[in-house]
């Protein structure tokens, strides 16, 4: 879509929606800062969560998540599964609600890795642990 058509969704919603995709557009900013210079090991233990513990039931707030979705396919650059984790993350820490960040994977002819908040984004893949 052209940025045009952007601008006229943003002037025709309420300012409270307004405010939240500014805020958004800010984490996914700050997502993919962290994700591009530093080094994983440096905020893994702060977020990431290395227990097999259940993931955390987030379909209550399943429209705060289809806002972050739909800023998120509209940022110019890819938003990899890392980048969407860390914002759904720090989206929720301003309501006080822990949502764990898991990092798996995924061995065969190839090494895949995928990072998920949810069961349902998990696709089969085994929950990484390191040692540190």
């Amino acid at each position: 879509m052209r940025a045009s058509v952007y601008l006229r969704y943003l002037l025709n919603i309420n300012w409270k929606v307004r405010y939240e995709i500014v805020r958004i557009l800010f984490m996914i900013i700050k997502a993919r800062i962290m994700v591009r210079y530093i080094p994983l090991k440096y905020y893994y233990s702060r977020f990431i969560c290395t227990q097999n513990d259940k993931c955390l039931d987030l379909q209550p707030f399943r429209e705060h998540i289809c806002l972050i979705n739909r800023v998120m396919k509209a940022v110019p650059w890819d938003v990899t599964c890392l980048m969407e984790s860390l914002v759904i993350q720090s989206y929720f820490k301003r309501y006080f609600i822990h949502v764990p960040i898991y990092i798996g994977v995924k061995t065969g002819n190839e090494l895949k890795a995928h990072s998920w908040y949810s069961e349902s984004k998990r696709f089969s893949y085994q929950i990484l642990s390191i040692n540190e």
